[in-house]
């Protein structure tokens, strides 16, 4: 675990560990997370590799996943339903945009638990 203020060089960050600042790949400091507001670092994750994008994934009911959310960052939609496919089979429910997952969380809908992100430029498909 990091600690606020701490400058590290980092490549990837795990979904759920909050750091102030980090130094991105391309050496430019990134402020992830501000101590008196944390935020989970996966909004950091898009700060540093900005082509990427978020899509969450739910499960239907009576699936060993159901009640949670699995967060994939891809290049586009279709990368990340081959990458949800790949890892889950045709077992899941719906995808959902960065977007349309945090207006679904606002609105009271999304309650799911988050799984561990998956970076779908390491999965071999």
């Amino acid at each position: 675990m990091f600690k606020a203020g701490e400058y590290v060089e980092v490549d990837w960050i795990d979904i759920g560990t909050k750091v102030h600042s980090v130094v991105g790949m391309d050496g430019e400091q990134l402020v992830i997370d501000n101590p008196s507001n944390p935020r989970p670092a996966i909004e950091g994750v898009r700060e540093i590799s900005e082509k990427l994008e978020l899509h969450y994934f739910t499960f239907g009911l009576g699936h060993t996943f159901a009640g949670h959310v699995q967060p994939i960052l891809a290049e586009n939609a279709e990368q990340a339903q081959k990458v949800m496919t790949h890892t889950y089979g045709d077992r899941w429910a719906f995808q959902y945009t960065e977007d349309e997952w945090e207006n679904s969380i606002m609105r009271g809908f999304a309650k799911e638990k988050s799984l561990d992100l998956i970076d779908a430029r390491k999965v071999v498909i």
